[in-house]
């Protein structure tokens, strides 16, 4: 299950990448077309001014409307560039939509591996039931071989008596015994509801 969500993940990354990706040709483009504007005013520009430094009216008249023309396009383009420097790439209901694909697919893992550890935790819990009886009846063992079969009546209870490494239990007890671990379990009973 879990890497067929990572290749979801991967189709879904594949596609934000493409449109992001056009999104930046479309600004790209408006940088050119800026750009161009820029070429054609400075070019303009200088038309102009040798065109009157040489006294000819009609070719500064001439020159003058095309540095007009280039500003004019210079200006449309950096509108359109700063309309879309910022704007998302797509729609609210396009958002949505991506984002319900993906939360489907994270719901659906954090469901089952809920479950899933949930029964591990349980399973902890079953194995701790099973040693610790064992452990009571290991210790009432020895008891009973210290002070019974040796009749060592005299020396108090101690270690001998008591089986010392009782470490499992209290990790799985550490372990299942704190109050997430028992939600956790509750859901599992619950059949994650």
């Amino acid at each position: 299950m879990t890497n067929e969500i990572m290749k979801e993940f991967e189709k879904i990354k594949v596609e934000l990448d493409a449109i992001v990706l056009e999104g930046k040709k479309t600004a790209e483009t408006y940088q050119k077309e800026v750009d161009t504007a820029v070429a054609n005013k400075e070019k303009a520009t200088q038309a102009a001014i040798k065109a009157k430094q040489k006294g000819d009216a009609q070719a500064y008249i001439k020159a003058s409307k095309e540095m007009r023309n280039a500003q004019d396009m210079e200006q449309f383009y950096l509108d359109k560039f700063d309309e879309i420097k910022n704007d998302p790439y797509i729609t609210e209901n396009e958002l949505n939509k991506y984002r319900d694909r993906i939360k489907l697919k994270l719901d659906s893992i954090n469901h089952s591996k809920k479950i899933r550890a949930g029964e591990l935790l349980k399973e902890l819990v079953e194995i701790r039931n099973e040693v610790a009886p064992a452990f009571d009846a290991g210790d009432k063992t020895l008891y009973k071989l210290n002070h019974e079969v040796l009749r060592d009546n005299l020396k108090p209870a101690g270690s001998d008596d008591r089986y010392d490494d009782r470490t499992l239990i209290q990790w799985i007890d550490m372990i299942t015994r704190q109050y997430p671990a028992q939600q956790l379990m509750q859901y599992t009973d619950k059949g994650g509801n």
